[in-house]
This record gives C-alpha cells, structure tokens and sequence, in this order.
C-alpha cells in the first residue's frame, strides 16, 4: 500500500509525455493479444478488476493502449478530495486523449455507461466490494457464497460485451506486470436473472484465480476473514455432521428466522440423548 502511494505521489508530478515514458518502459502486458482485442473489437468491452495493485498505473496503460482507438469510461462512486484516489480523474485526463469519468452519484450513471458500451467503447468497473447492499446477487468466492454487486454482469449481458479481466500486479521500483486474461466464455440461457448470476459467478472465479496466484497485492486481503465469516460455506467440512453444517449456515438466515438459534439447540439435545433423527 505504501508503494502504491509513493508511485501515485510520482505520477502526480509527471506531465503527459512523462507519463507516457514511464509507460513504455515500466509497464509489461502479458496476455497483449487480449487487450490488443479489447481495443480492436467492434464490440463493447467491459474490463473488471479486484481494489488490487496499482491501479492508476492500469488505468493510464488501458488508456495509453486503447484511449486512441477508442473511449476508456472509469464508472466508480464519488471521490471526495480527501481520500486517497481522490484526484484520480485528474491524472487519468492528463494524457489528453480516450478517458471519460461516469461518477456513480445518481440515476443517470447507469444510463450513461449503457450509452457508452452501445457506442462500442469501454467501460472500467470494479465489482469486489465485499458486503454491499441494493441489486446483488450470491456467486462463489473462495469458497463461500458471497453477495455481488450485479451491475457489472448486467452491464455486460445488456450490451453484449467483451467482459475481460485486468490485473496490475507491482514489482521493484516503477516496474508492473499488467495481466490481461481472456474474454470470459459464458453460456447464456436467454434468462436474464440465470445470465446474471452466472457471469458474476465467471468474473468471481476470474478475480479468485488471480488473486490465488499473487494475493499480496489485494487491498481487502486484511478484511477476508471478517467478510466471509457471515457468508455460507459452499462446502462444510464432512466431520461437522449436518447439525454442525447447520450451525455454521445458520448467520446467513438468522434475521429471516429469528428462532433458528433455539431450534438448533433443541435438535442438539435430542442429538445428544441420543434422538439425531429429525422426526
């Protein structure tokens, strides 16, 4: 995180060809010929990324490599200045060509991004903010059931994008490692809410992967346990028994089902005296 701030506080004295120069000879893409096909496709192109690495550094190589062909949308929620991406357009503008901001603070940005994809441009998003609220929906994520905020998998099914995943990962001084994966390869049923879920379920896996391979660089990694410790195992460990399995599921129901925690108990006791069938 403190490089990350360090080479953030580097960008922010540069001037465009500066910026460009530390592009061209800091910056390796590995898996070009799929952003060489984020920028050459006719169709729309959604990039998604986990909070990982340096992603100004992402964002202004996305930029470099594909701004002159076409428009790279950022659509992310308001920045105030005090925090610290706060300031990000700025910096993102600064190479004068191909970056256009959508700022999620009201009903319009939805419409926005959707006019921008149907455009055939491209549209940077990312979607693993752990523990949200509003339009989600439940995708596998090491190993728990945890909710997604769906907009990035609608916005993809809606305008028929490319949805390809983007990773920048930090090495010694100025040098990154940009790792591009291949478009996602999704069957779709034709059900809008199946398609959904299912797209969430391939961007999770894609995120998963990567942040398997290089954890190091992920900004939630300290916060994991604490926002899985409420989401549903996708797969108990077997010596739980099913009253433990339970157990373990029970955080995620218990404000629907108030009385759960006491029907757990009462089964224990008659598990205990020796009745474990449930009738």
């Amino acid at each position: 995180m403190r490089q990350r701030q360090q080479l953030r506080q580097h960008l922010a004295r540069l001037d465009a060809p500066g910026i460009e120069r530390l592009l061209n000879r800091h910056v390796r893409v590995e898996g070009r010929e799929h952003l060489d096909l984020a920028r050459d496709s006719k169709r729309p192109v959604v990039l998604f990324s986990p909070h990982y690495g340096n992603f100004a550094i992402v964002a202004l190589k996305l930029i470099q490599e594909i701004g002159r062909s076409k428009t790279v949308h950022s659509f992310h929620n308001p920045l105030p200045a005090s925090h610290p991406m706060g300031g990000i357009e700025n910096l993102f503008g600064r190479l004068g060509y191909g970056y256009a901001p959508i700022s999620n603070d009201d009903d319009s940005a939805a419409l926005k991004a959707m006019r921008a994809l149907r455009r055939g441009e491209v549209l940077t998003i990312m979607p693993d903010a752990l523990g949200t609220i509003g339009h989600t929906c439940y995708v596998p994520f090491f190993g728990h059931l945890v909710p997604a905020m769906a907009g990035t998998a609608l916005f993809a099914l809606r305008s028929k994008a490319l949805v390809i995943g983007v990773y920048g990962c930090p090495e010694e001084g100025l040098r990154t490692t940009i790792r591009v994966s291949a478009p996602l390869d999704v069957e779709l049923s034709g059900d809008q809410e199946y398609d959904m879920r299912s797209m969430a379920s391939a961007i999770f896996r894609d995120m998963e992967r990567q942040i398997r391979r290089s954890p190091e660089h992920w900004y939630l990694l300290p916060e994991i346990g604490r926002a899985l410790a409420s989401t549903l195992r996708l797969a108990p460990p077997a010596d739980l028994g099913w009253l433990g399995q339970l157990r373990q599921a029970a955080p995620e129901f218990q404000q629907a089902v108030p009385e759960l925690e006491r029907t757990l108990a009462e089964l224990a006791q008659r598990q205990m005296a020796g009745g474990g069938g449930l009738f």
